[in-house]
């Protein structure tokens, strides 16, 4: 099978014939002033290929339903998708997954292929096309204009607020949503699970940080979501610095969050990375699932 696009968060880096697959497995987390720490996952795993073309030849189709609300502005297209064998027409947990700069949600579907755990995905497509993609917006927390961006990034959060309660008015939902997000997808993630009125059960931001700090308040709300952030420590283009202050703030702040050190993972998600990810979301979706 050749595959010619697979998503900007799963391409990983390939190494020289004879090299052995690096893994380290997610290891108990460890609790310093009120933020769990948890290390996971090695960012120099070899392989014959992408990862992405990996798991999309060993895994089946699955039928993709499209989305469009046009009352938003920029109107806001959405794919979805069940998992683990569900039927989509049972109650079911919702997850929104958030992609990166320059991914598609066709693309960043492939980081869920394989997942043993009866879903609904809701993946919507940011609204402004980048190099074959899409961003949420085109500012860089790199070397951008972090203003533009903050108030960018704000906008586009109320958005998928409104997307999200529009899901749970609109189909069976067992429990509080789930986000998960990377990138891009992860500042937004972050945004939606800081919310004064909380609507999420669970965020998963990877490779991310909160800019907007000023609207946090001064305590968590009692009904914040439980927060899980994955951050690879060999990132160039969002430190890992960056992702642990957020982290320290929130704890800091009073919310529930593990932070999970991603050993020498870039700005990618690669195979043992990715399965500690999974095992996090799974475990979460499991979670709603009994209640």
């Amino acid at each position: 099978m050749v595959m010619k696009r697979s998503s900007n968060a799963l391409r990983g880096r390939r190494g020289r014939k004879g090299f052995k697959l690096a893994l380290l497995f997610l290891l108990g987390g460890v609790l310093f002033g009120g933020l769990r720490y948890a290390s996971t996952g090695d960012g120099h795993e070899r392989s014959k290929g992408n990862a992405a073309a990996d798991v999309l030849e060993a895994s089946p189709g699955r039928a993709l339903r499209q989305g469009k609300d046009e009352t938003l502005q920029p109107p806001l297209e959405w794919i979805e998708f069940v998992t683990g064998g569900a039927d989509e027409n049972e109650a079911l947990p919702l997850v929104l997954a958030i992609h990166g700069l320059g991914d598609r949600p066709e693309d960043f579907a492939v980081l869920f292929d394989g997942l043993e755990a009866k879903a609904r995905f809701v993946i919507p497509r940011a609204p402004r096309p980048y190099y074959g993609g899409y961003g949420w917006t085109l500012e860089r927390a790199s070397g951008g204009d972090l203003e533009a961006l903050r108030r960018e990034l704000n906008v586009r959060a109320e958005q998928l607020e409104t997307l999200l309660a529009a899901q749970l008015k609109t189909k069976k939902t067992l429990g509080a949503p789930i986000a998960i997000g990377f990138s891009q997808g992860a500042m937004l993630t972050y945004l939606l699970a800081t919310r004064a009125e909380p609507i999420l059960g669970v965020a998963i931001p990877i490779a991310g940080l909160l800019l907007d700090e000023a609207r946090l308040e001064k305590r968590a709300p009692k009904e914040a979501p439980r927060i899980h952030a994955f951050h690879g420590d060999a990132d160039p283009l969002i430190p890992f610095a960056t992702g642990e202050r957020t982290a320290r703030k929130l704890a800091q702040r009073g919310y529930t969050i593990t932070f999970h050190r991603g050993a020498g993972v870039p700005h990618r998600i690669p195979g043992a990375y990715r399965d500690a990810i999974m095992r996090t979301l799974k475990r979460a979706i499991d979670e709603v699932g009994v209640q």
